[in-house]
C-alpha cells in the first residue's frame, strides 16, 4: 500500500496534481515511464525495487521517495508482503 502525491512547480509555488492511496498486488510491475512533474511515494506496506534512471533502490515499508521531473522510473513490487 502506498501514498502517492504528484505535484508540479509553477513559478515559485508547487501545485498538487494528484494525491491518492494505492494497493498494488504482489509481483506487480509499473513503468518504465518518464513524467514531467514531481512524485512523492510513501510505501506503507510491502516492499519494492525501484529504479530511478540508473539508480536501484530497495524500498521497504516506511520508505519515502521523491522522483524529480524527467526521471525514468520503474517499480517492481515484491512477490511477498
Amino acid at each position: 500500500m502506498t501514498v502517492e502525491i504528484r505535484f508540479k512547480q509553477e513559478n515559485e509555488f508547487f501545485r498538487v496534481i494528484k494525491a491518492g492511496l494505492t494497493t498494488d498486488p504482489p509481483g506487480a510491475l509499473y513503468g518504465p515511464r518518464v513524467m514531467e512533474d514531481y512524485e512523492l511515494v510513501w510505501i506503507l506496506e510491502g516492499s519494492a525495487t525501484v529504479h530511478f534512471d540508473h539508480h536501484k533502490i530497495n524500498a521497504k515499508a516506511g520508505t519515502i521517495l521523491l522522483r524529480r521531473p524527467g526521471v525514468k522510473d520503474f517499480y517492481e513490487w515484491s512477490t511477498t508482503q
